[in-house]
């Protein structure tokens, strides 16, 4: 199975736990950040970088992508919020 076959199935079902805020007038934060892994190399010796998108109400990943070496962390974070479920929800990250 294609690796972007499987990540979208895991975050319709993630989506689908998370579900809507039972008060609408309530917002549900989102935390972007982003990690290096440890003794992962590229092929060109770069290290490995993650972008995730944590949901704060159940600890959930709604969205993670690898940052490609050619791009930067707000790229990133933009290309991964274009497929989340954005209406009641404070989005936070760090720089």
């Amino acid at each position: 199975m294609p690796a972007h076959t499987l990540e979208s199935a895991i975050s319709q079902w993630t989506a689908g736990l998370v579900g809507k805020p039972a008060d609408s007038s309530c917002l549900t934060a989102v935390a972007i950040d982003g990690k290096t892994l440890r003794r992962a190399m590229q092929q060109h010796g770069r290290s490995v970088h993650l972008r995730a998108a944590l949901d704060h109400a159940t600890g959930s990943v709604l969205k993670q992508l690898q940052m490609q070496s050619d791009n930067n962390e707000h790229k990133t974070a933009m290309a991964m919020l274009k497929n989340i479920m954005l209406n009641g929800k404070v989005i936070t990250g760090d720089a």
